[in-house]
């Protein structure tokens, strides 16, 4: 873990070229966080810290915040194979739904499907890698510190959000969210799984607890 990304900048960078893993971007003040996979995390980071996430929700909380105000955190390194680093990354997505991911299936873009194999590493051959002591949030709760608004998860529920990510409200299923919005659960489905804005002011964030 890098507290501090600013002030960490050249360890990481040093510390993890080439290196393929899973990692979180943690938000220090109001708990939000991001979840990515890369085969080179130092390339990924500078990236990041350049300013040229395609991901706008992060980009706009590095913008606001400032990045000595967020955390980086390794949860796993992994192969160099895609199949391997995004059966990974959906596992920690999943299990901890966070709001600065746009997409809620890994490695995602409209019309993408992952292999049969992948599917099947995601949903059953990973199983407990992020349990106990292996879960970063092991021994904290939601409200124990504020970096970790999200405990381990079951339960999915949608979240109505803003284009920052805050929440406006939480609904039970999908028919909840449509019925509350007046459009159909297909519409619903629809965002929800191209991360794409509703109205251009809403997004739609599937979380599970």
């Amino acid at each position: 873990m890098f507290y501090d990304i600013l002030a960490n900048k050249a360890v990481i960078l040093a510390m993890l070229a080439n290196t393929a893993c899973v990692y979180m971007f943690i938000n220090n003040i109001n708990g939000r966080f991001y979840i990515g996979s890369t085969v080179n995390m130092a390339k990924r980071f500078s990236a990041h810290f350049h300013g040229l996430s395609p991901n706008s929700l992060l980009q706009h909380a590095f913008n606001k915040y400032g990045l000595s105000n967020f955390s980086l955190i390794i949860l796993e390194t992994c192969d160099h194979t895609k199949e391997a680093l995004l059966a990974s990354e959906q596992l920690a997505i999943n299990l901890f739904a966070p709001a600065y991911n746009m997409l809620q299936i890994a490695g995602s873009s409209l019309g993408h499907k992952h292999t049969a194999e992948a599917r099947s590493n995601m949903s059953s051959a990973k199983k407990g890698k992020y349990a106990g002591e292996n879960n970063p949030a092991f021994g904290r709760t939601g409200s124990s510190h504020p970096m970790w608004g999200v405990s381990p998860v079951n339960a999915e529920v949608l979240l109505l959000t803003d284009l920052e990510g805050n929440t406006i409200q939480e609904f039970p299923s999908m028919t909840a969210l449509g019925s509350y919005l007046n459009v159909s659960k297909s519409t619903v489905s629809r965002h929800v799984n191209s991360g794409q804005s509703f109205r251009g002011k809403y997004l739609f964030i599937r979380k599970f607890s």
